[in-house]
Parts: C-alpha cells; structure tokens; sequence
C-alpha cells in the first residue's frame, strides 16, 4: 500500500510516498520481497521521498535490509514479526526457490537431450569418442543450460528451441572446462569429482573432443527448430562471440599474460567478463531470441547477465580460495599465481562485491517484471553457491 503527497521547491519535483510492506524488500527469498526492493530503489532514484514500514520474520533479514538501504538516503523502519505457526508455516520454511523448482524430470530430460545431441561415435577412435561423451555428461551443475531456459520464459520460446541453444550453450561450456584443465593453462588434475580428461585419455585427445564440441555446438544451434532463419543467424553469432577473440577466448588470453605486480580492479573485470561473463550473455540472449525477445528486453538481460557472470567468476575465486576440495569435485588455491578477486582484494571485500553485483543482476530484471522471476532466483543460487 502507498500513498503520496507532492515536495519540492516552485512545483512538483517528485512525491512524499509511504510505503508499508508484508515482507522485507530483500533481492532474493520470496517474490514479493524481490519486487519492494526492486520499488523503494526505484523510487528513490527517481527523486521520490520514501518512507518504507516492513515486516521480517528474522532478526538477520532486519540487519540485511538496513545494509542494503542505509539512511539518510533511504527512511527505513524494520519490524520483527514472530513467525507463524502451523502446517502454512512450515511449507513456507520448507518451500525453495523457484529456481530450484526445476524439476527432477526436467534436469533428467535436459541430461536426455544432451546425451541425444551428442557426436555419433567415431568407430576406429572409441577414447575419442567416451572423452566427448565424458566432457559432456560428468555431473554439472547446468547452471548455463538453466539460464537459457529461464531466459526462454521471458520471451515465452517455444520449449524446442530453447532446448537446442540451452544444448550448444553446455556443450561451449564442457569443451571450455577441459581447454582450461590441460597443462598448459591451469594445469588441473580434477574436474567434477572426476580426473580431468586430459589425465584419462591424454592432452592430444582431451584437446579433440574439445574442439568436436565446440563444431557440435554450432550444429545443434544451426539447427534448432521453430526458430526462423534470420533468428538462428543472430542466436549462433551470438555463440560465436562469446566464445572467440572477444569473448572467452580474449579472455584467457588475458588472464595468462596479466601481471599481478600491476593488475588492478578494472583488469580483472574486463578478463572476466569476457572469460566466464561472455557465454553468460550468449546464453541469457540466445534463450530470449529463440522467442523472438525485442531489444529492451535483450539489454535489460545483458544487463542482468554481465553482472551475474562476474558475480558467478568472484564467488569461484572465494571456492577456489578457501572451498572444501572434496564437495567442490576439483582442486582447489590452484589459482592463487592468477588474476584471482580472493588474493588480490581479500575475502571480505570479494564478498561484498558478489552481494553487490547480484543486486544488480536482479535490478536489471525489473523491466521485465514477474515472467524474469526464475532468472532471478539464479542469481540467488550464483551468490549462494558452495561448489
């Protein structure tokens, strides 16, 4: 509920709004909470006088809210409201985010499609073709896939195009990780609880399947149906930039030659938005274009997707700084020698970039109102993430 009265000096120059709500106006939890962020932040950049009464059941949620809207810029009053009690509530404490309400017969059916899409095997190179089939299918958290479906709702694609580019999005992704495991980039002996591929099947071969998927990504992607040709074209170029001389591969590049005597901040963002950031972008474009998404709705998503991909790269940095090994399934402080967040700037202040820049990744989101809500919930999942 609001209400307003005009202020400011010879005319209206913005209102006097009051602002009383059920839920803490957090950027990630239940919806409505996103949706009071994405408002009281909305309105006070637009020069609108706003005094916000909210309710939260945690004494946690009042502290994060006052972070995130310290006074005197924003009038904020937090109230502790004892939760409730009864078969209502516990759903409540047991229900997930939407995000995690992709269901186990959609992540068996996207398992499906990228074992069905796969390379026919190569009869007289059977190594060849298990390292392929290996790369593809080791467990993964198919957060990239993912991202192009939820894109997909916003611009309501129809589920088998979606399908095909989320398809190409993973395979890019799988021959990425193994290019970056080989000895002469990060040199990794673990990957997805697994020995890196390289160590399985040897360098030369590890090498192959990498460049077969990349050849199959782009197949699968010129194929992809119920998409009209002009759509395909600018879906498989936008796959092509993500991962060549301006998108990950730059990328790479960059990180191997920089100088840790004399990197700073805006280095490290402008490698890693182009080593891990690019195929985020590719991925939340392409899953909007396949439903014919305008151009508003693809910068809003760029948006979204440039923040999320370096909250995403930081918050690897954090695990391989300090992540337990094990659940991680790879080694970790291999990175510590590399234009690394964690080493350069410290935990602390890498964490509060990632809170900063999820934020802004869910902010992005606000032109495209409820239908963006699971890509939001990613973005939760990105800042929260432990593997």
């Amino acid at each position: 509920w609001a209400t307003g009265e005009a202020h400011g000096e010879g005319g209206v120059k913005g209102l006097r709004i009051v602002v009383v709500m059920i839920e803490p106006p957090l950027p990630f939890g239940h919806a409505a909470g996103r949706w009071f962020y994405v408002l009281v932040k909305g309105l006070v950049e637009r020069g609108h006088r706003v005094t916000t009464f909210a309710t939260c059941s945690k004494a946690e949620d009042i502290d994060k809210t006052r972070a995130l809207f310290p006074s005197p810029r924003y009038d904020l009053r937090c109230y502790l409201q004892p939760q409730r009690r009864g078969p209502l509530a516990k759903w409540e404490t047991l229900r997930r985010p939407f995000s995690y309400m992709f269901s186990r017969e959609l992540r068996r059916d996207l398992e499906r499609e990228l074992s069905r899409a796969l390379p026919p095997p190569a009869g007289r190179a059977p190594a060849f073709s298990r390292a392929v089939e290996e790369a593809v299918l080791s467990p993964g958290k198919r957060l990239r896939p993912l991202v192009v479906l939820a894109a997909g709702e916003v611009s309501r694609a129809p589920a088998a195009a979606a399908t095909a580019l989320a398809v190409a999005v993973e395979f890019l992704h799988a021959a990425s990780l193994v290019l970056d495991d080989l000895p002469s980039m990060d040199n990794a002996r673990r990957r997805r609880g697994r020995p890196a591929l390289h160590v399985v099947y040897g360098v030369a071969t590890a090498e192959l399947a990498a460049v077969a998927l990349v050849a199959r990504a782009f197949e699968v992607a010129a194929q992809a149906p119920k998409m009209s040709a002009r759509t395909r074209a600018r879906a498989v170029e936008e796959l092509a930039r993500a991962i060549g001389a301006e998108g990950s591969c730059a990328g790479q590049a960059a990180d191997l030659a920089a100088d840790l005597a004399t990197l700073g901040l805006e280095d490290l963002e402008a490698i890693h938005s182009r080593k891990t950031g690019a195929l985020f972008v590719a991925a939340v474009r392409g899953g909007a274009l396949a439903g014919g998404a305008g151009e508003e709705t693809l910068e809003a998503l760029t948006l979204f997707a440039r923040n999320l991909g370096l909250a995403f790269q930081i918050t690897d940095d954090l695990l391989d700084f300090s992540g337990d090994p094990v659940r991680m399934g790879k080694d970790t402080r291999r990175d510590a020698h590399r234009a690394n967040f964690a080493t350069l700037f410290g935990e602390a202040s890498s964490r509060k970039l990632v809170e900063e820049l999820s934020e802004s990744a869910v902010a992005a989101l606000a032109p495209l109102g409820r239908k963006a809500a699971t890509l939001a919930d990613l973005a939760r999942v990105v800042r929260e993430r432990r593997s």
